[in-house]
């Protein structure tokens, strides 16, 4: 049985954890000889999500001995957008549906809620009743059909004929349950509203995926509340620390494991080349808690997994039935608890364990998002002062990686790309990002109060076709902080201006085609040209060395073999390059 499960397996030449593929698990379940129990005794939501990853055709025996619980969740996750229901979808599931034996169609009929088939019939055809209504339908044109039992007149509107066969077919099998069961959805598609019922419909399914962590979007999104990480981090760890703390428990009744994509995704990070924190600290609870409490704290962490993803999912505007947004969702959790684990625990993973099984994990993702935020917010500061373009409206005096990173951090959910939104990991990211920040606020002092330029002085320069060869596109701190420093080379305290294509090849000249020599020549360059301007900060003596490094690197890998001059188109894109 516990194979039958797996979701997972060891790659033997890697030794990383891989999914096992959902129609590989769907075989092992139909194969086995208690099928139809194990089906019902799948979680609802696992149980949709098996079947979607695999493919209906794959999975049509899972859908056709499912309960009527487990049906109704594979048509909540399906068959809506939003608050709107999707016709088209359901008689997708209805083609299906279909196929159930006698006992099975019953019982779905008899058990489910009955709003979604009355719309669906109701949108489908117009009822009347031969006694009532014989002057009305003498004024139709299009065919008139007769229900099974010939009470019932069904004007149904011309199609491809998939429609018709598809609403004949569901008559027959209500009708063949009762009659009583078919008059009952045929008056009801005749009465009631289709606003009325799509209504109702949405609240019966809106408050069976809140009990699964699919809540308001109002609600999920308190997950992202900020709290303040370094106060949070401080008393978590105390807490942790008393052995007086009692950790968070459920009842039996509370228990919700995770769903499959979500084991999956943690089973994936924990055997990955580096595993993720909050992993880490799932395999230390053993040594975290006494064996009597051990299955209870277990149990309680996994639950609030489930329901923190179902959460963040809602959150992301996710519809509950996409299983690749729940696999992100599940992503996105995992990283933010590692990043406020780590935060509060260092690298001790015990004392990661000692906090999940004491904090709720709602609060300790609010701190990882938090810590995101706060280096966000320093972004926003950056762009709202103003600097960051010749340009209003753009950040193009940023190279091409800073912009990126700054759309990143500028988006709802901070991250380290805007072009590929990737996400926040660890604290190692938020230190690297705080680093490439502080260079970019660091280059912006040195422009605008080191060097004293001003916008409108350094614009009317770029875009001046008669001093400024070099593509307005391509000028960044980068190109100007480089031009400053080449032509320090030239003549020490030179202003910045254009540079001259054979005073740029003179200068190359001089490094004699030694790239050592020649970044040990530009870092210093740099290096004087901010010193002793006021920045006797240690910290910013720091930057201007690691920035002017930095910068001299680039020069020398742009400009390539120092023994040639260097290509105009080159040039251009590396300094303010005079016509």
């Amino acid at each position: 049985m516990d194979q039958l499960f797996q979701l997972t397996r060891i790659d033997p030449v890697t030794g990383i954890a891989e999914p096992i593929p959902a129609k590989e698990r769907v075989d092992a379940i139909i194969s086995h000889p208690q099928t139809k129990e194990i089906i019902r005794s799948l979680d609802h939501q696992a149980l949709y999500g098996l079947i979607h990853e695999a493919g209906v055709n794959d999975a049509l025996e899972l859908v056709l001995l499912a309960s009527t619980d487990q049906v109704q969740a594979i048509i909540d996750f399906d068959c809506w957008t939003r608050d709107e229901f999707e016709l088209q979808r359901y008689s997708t599931w209805l083609e299906v549906l279909l196929q159930r034996e006698d006992v099975e169609f019953a019982e779905w009929i008899d058990q489910m809620d009955p709003e979604p088939l009355v719309l669906w019939i109701r949108e489908q055809v117009a009822i009347f009743q031969w006694e009532l209504d014989l002057d009305v339908l003498d004024t139709i044109d299009d065919p008139v059909s007769t229900s099974p039992d010939g009470v019932y007149a069904l004007v149904i509107p011309e199609d491809d004929g998939t429609t018709s066969q598809l609403l004949r077919h569901m008559l027959d099998r209500l009708y063949q349950i009762s009659i009583l069961t078919g008059h009952r959805f045929l008056e009801a598609a005749r009465w009631e509203l289709s606003s009325d019922l799509m209504e109702t419909g949405y609240r019966l399914r809106e408050g069976r995926l809140g009990d699964l962590g699919f809540v308001p979007f109002h609600e999920a999104l308190e997950v992202f509340a900020f709290l303040n990480p370094p106060s949070w981090a401080a008393d978590v760890r105390a807490r942790a620390a008393d052995p007086e703390t009692e950790p968070l428990t459920f009842s039996e009744a509370g228990k919700l494991p995770p769903v499959d994509h979500q084991i999956q995704v943690l089973e994936t990070k924990r055997f990955a080349e580096q595993s993720s924190f909050f992993t880490r600290a799932m395999g230390s609870l053993p040594s975290a808690f006494e064996s009597k409490q051990l299955e209870a704290v277990v149990d309680s962490v996994l639950t609030q997994f489930r329901a923190l993803v179902n959460r963040v999912h809602v959150a992301a505007m996710g519809n509950p039935g996409d299983t690749d947004a729940g696999r992100m969702a599940a992503d996105r959790t995992d990283n933010y608890l590692s990043i406020a684990l780590e935060l509060a625990a260092g690298d001790n993973a015990l004392v990661a364990a000692r906090i999940v099984g004491i904090e709720p994990l709602k609060r300790i993702h609010q701190a990882g998002y938090s810590a995101t935020a706060r280096i966000a917010k320093q972004a926003r500061q950056l762009v709202k002062r103003g600097n960051l373009s010749l340009v209003d409206g753009s950040l193009s005096l940023l190279d091409e990686n800073d912009q990126d990173l700054f759309d990143g951090l500028l988006t709802k959910r901070p991250c380290l790309s805007g072009t590929y939104d990737t996400p926040f990991r660890s604290i190692a990211d938020i230190e690297s990002v705080a680093l490439r920040l502080g260079e970019v606020a660091f280059v912006e002092l040195i422009m605008f109060g080191t060097f004293r330029h001003t916008k409108d002085e350094l614009a009317a320069m770029v875009f001046d076709e008669t001093r400024n060869a070099s593509p307005v596109v391509s000028v960044t701190f980068r190109v100007l902080f480089a031009t400053r420093v080449l032509g320090e080379l030239l003549k020490p305290g030179r202003e910045l201006a254009p540079l001259p294509l054979d005073q740029l090849h003179k200068v190359v000249a001089s490094f004699r085609g030694n790239k050592g020599d020649a970044h040990s020549k530009l870092t210093s360059t740099g290096i004087r040209l901010v010193s002793g301007r006021g920045l006797d900060d240690p910290r910013l003596a720091g930057l201007a060395t690691a920035y002017s490094a930095r910068i001299a690197g680039w020069i020398l890998d742009e400009f390539g073999d120092l023994t040639r001059p260097v290509a105009t188109e080159i040039a251009e894109q590396v300094v303010l390059l005079a016509p």
